[in-house]
């Protein structure tokens, strides 16, 4: 079977996250690379996401070689389906891609990266707000521009965020009715 299919699979998905296990070699690459290859469908799987939260723990050790081909494709699918994993039916599982490749780019001191996906979360704000898990995904956006302004030398952009995250959080608490309504 494809890895791919294994990674949607209820028990194949515990088989590769056991593959994309420490030290790296080249079994590892080969999962990685079709993995990467079917990651818009992958991530949109309640059990495809814990391999792709593996290949993220992997790319972490210290034994991976660059992280690029994958954090680039991540970060880029991520970005190309952010509607689907932040709101409706897929939502209860798949937010957590958004938020476990936030810790990623920022364990990989990958700040232009971060800072695109605190902007892409600003920017969605409302949408968020609304959303049942959306609230989850903002929190760690706003988390983020914390940690971000503390280790970054340009201050500026990570003030921005958190003013904007802010100003956000001002207007849906004074929306009233999205306070009344049963999924909130």
């Amino acid at each position: 079977r494809s890895i791919a299919t294994m990674a949607k699979d209820p028990y194949g998905t515990r088989v590769v996250q056991q593959m994309l296990k420490p030290p790296w070699n080249e079994k590892e690459a080969h999962i990685l690379h079709e993995i990467a290859q079917n990651l818009g469908d992958i991530m949109l799987n309640p059990q495809g996401i814990f391999a792709v939260k593996s290949c993220l723990q992997l790319l972490l050790d210290t034994s991976a070689p660059d992280v690029e081909p994958f954090s680039g494709e991540a970060c880029k699918k991520v970005m190309e389906h952010w509607d689907q994993l932040v709101s409706g039916r897929t939502s209860a599982f798949s937010y957590k891609m958004v938020m476990w490749l936030m810790e990623f780019l920022y364990m990989q001191a990958n700040e232009e990266q971060l800072q695109a996906f605190c902007w892409k979360a600003l920017s969605s704000a409302q949408q968020l707000v609304s959303s049942n898990y959306g609230h989850l995904v903002l929190q760690h956006a706003v988390l983020f521009t914390q940690k971000g302004l503390l280790r970054s030398k340009q201050k500026d952009v990570w003030l921005q965020l958190r003013s904007g995250f802010f100003n956000a959080a001002i207007d849906a608490l004074a929306d009233r009715d999205a306070w009344d309504k049963r999924t909130n």
